[in-house]
């Protein structure tokens, strides 16, 4: 009997073993760069957000809140995403380094 959705099955355990096998003794480098990107996004689009405001004040036009608007919403999340992955790698980098097996060589032959 086939499943359907046995092509997706195969594809989400492929890319689990990609992970594993780069990624399994240091997740700080896929967790550190991608909570990097997302922190710096919404730093930028804050940036942009207060930029407009400051410009807008300046030119005497009518502005809205900052708090009211959905992009600054946007930014704030990717913030707080941001963070949250860099410190998962970074403990997951700790896990990692502490681990029993961390030294363990398996020798070929000795002399």
């Amino acid at each position: 009997i086939l499943r359907s959705d046995w092509s997706s099955d195969v594809c989400s355990s492929d890319l689990t073993v990609m992970f594993m096998s780069r990624f399994g003794r240091s997740p700080m480098y896929i967790f550190g760069a991608l909570g990097s990107i997302m922190f710096i996004a919404g730093i930028i689009l804050a940036g942009v957000i207060l930029a407009d405001k400051q410009i807008q004040i300046f030119n005497g036009l009518p502005y809205r809140p900052t708090t009211e608007q959905p992009l600054f919403f946007i930014s704030l999340c990717c913030s707080i995403i941001g963070t949250q992955l860099f410190l998962a790698g970074f403990l997951g980098q700790l896990i990692t380094r502490s681990s029993s097996d961390r030294n363990y060589y398996i020798i070929d032959k000795s002399i």
